[in-house]
């Protein structure tokens, strides 16, 4: 091997060793803003409760509060229903998009961190 086609590899090494990395950083990121959407959604439907029978007086805090975790995990893995929640809480101001904004905001210390340990790191083995 000459010495350009050494360089050559090692540059090749470099690119695909980052272009890995940078992939496992946004799927790390896209489940940290996914994590907080499930808990923004979670307070959004605590607060305002509507899915078990009876006025949302009447409801034990407990039920309100396993009814909304219950809702929001199936918010988070389930379509169908995520397109229910989607709707109920669009009817109470709550938007997909908004959700996402407060997502964002809940998590931006955990966002930010990720963000500095991908400039900090960035080489799988930090080199």
């Amino acid at each position: 091997m000459t010495q350009p086609d050494v360089i050559n590899k090692l540059y090749l090494k470099d690119f695909v060793d980052l272009s890995w990395q940078i992939r496992r950083e946004r799927l790390i990121l896209a489940d940290i803003i996914r994590l907080h959407q499930k808990e923004v959604v979670f307070d959004l439907l605590k607060t305002a409760y509507s899915k078990l029978s009876g006025p949302i007086e009447s409801l034990k805090t407990v039920d309100r509060i396993l009814g909304a975790e219950r809702d929001a995990q199936r918010w988070l893995v389930d379509a169908a229903a995520r397109k229910a929640i989607d709707a109920d809480l669009q009817a109470r101001g709550y938007s997909p998009s908004k959700v996402l904004a407060l997502a964002h905001l809940k998590g931006a210390a955990e966002i930010g961190g990720a963000a500095d340990c991908v400039v900090r790191n960035p080489t799988i083995d930090g080199a």
